[in-house]
């Protein structure tokens, strides 16, 4: 999705609010949502274990999502991998990097879309870097997709 807009007007924070609760309230506003929630969907609709959708817009320049979805085998990650590109794909959107292939060792694999980050981990490398512990401000949207 070249061009798309990093926030909008409906994602700027009134004064004296909490700039979390806006922000999550206005994440429809971001025009990566649409793209962000389907791919949440299809991990969880595909079994991945614990997808989460973080918004990390509130600390971050970089992106304004991160989807972070747990595989339970070397194999059901190189499924992720391969058909989150296909949904990114209807959307017209590709992550950077183009093709990559995953190794039977790879224990994460990270997913450059622009305005949002996808990734997919082992439960070990879940575990270990615990990105829902270090973005613990952002607001939490997995219910919404």
């Amino acid at each position: 999705m070249a061009g798309m807009s990093r926030k909008t007007e409906a994602g700027a924070t009134a004064p004296g609010s909490n700039e979390s609760t806006v922000l999550a309230g206005n994440h429809e506003a971001l025009a990566s949502w649409p793209v962000v929630r389907d791919c949440a969907r299809f991990l969880r609709d595909e079994k991945a274990q614990d997808v989460q959708v973080l918004q990390v817009s509130v600390r971050s320049s970089f992106a304004d999502f991160f989807v972070i979805a747990t595989a339970q085998s070397a194999g059901q990650l190189k499924g992720f991998v391969r058909n989150v590109d296909e949904v990114l794909a209807r959307h017209g959107v590709r992550a950077k990097g183009g093709k990559r292939s995953v190794n039977d060792d790879d224990t994460w694999v990270l997913l450059d879309c622009g305005e949002f980050i996808v990734h997919l981990m082992l439960r070990e490398a879940r575990e270990f870097y615990d990105l829902e512990k270090l973005w613990f401000d952002s607001p939490r949207l997995a219910d919404l997709v």
